[in-house]
């Protein structure tokens, strides 16, 4: 789903405070909601993933796919986001990419 409601940060990259994901149980579910340019996409499936280091190497992919077919042809500023989220809706990491060509 697609909604125009995400705010940008002014950074380059920027990671929130972690804590860690805590048990021995069943792997976490984490929700990657993507940004651009102030359009959302909420991830209403997620993904499983066993604890915060492979959650920020999931981000930065995601971030990195996000623009990988834009900044090429783009003439004009573009900011990106990536926020995940937690089973319990809590937000566990925000990352931003903005894109700023001066000619």
């Amino acid at each position: 789903m697609r909604t125009p409601e995400c705010n940008h940060y002014v950074a380059l990259r920027r990671l929130e405070p972690l804590e860690e994901v805590a048990g021995s149980g069943p792997m976490p579910r984490f929700y990657f909601h993507t940004c651009q340019d102030g359009l959302l996409e909420h991830d209403e499936t997620g993904t499983e993933l066993p604890d915060l280091e492979a959650v920020k190497a999931a981000a930065a992919h995601s971030l990195a796919h996000l623009a990988r077919d834009v900044l090429p042809s783009t003439r004009k500023k573009k900011d990106f986001s990536v926020e995940v989220h937690d089973e319990q809706g809590r937000r566990v990491l925000k990352t931003d990419l903005i894109f700023d060509r001066d000619q």
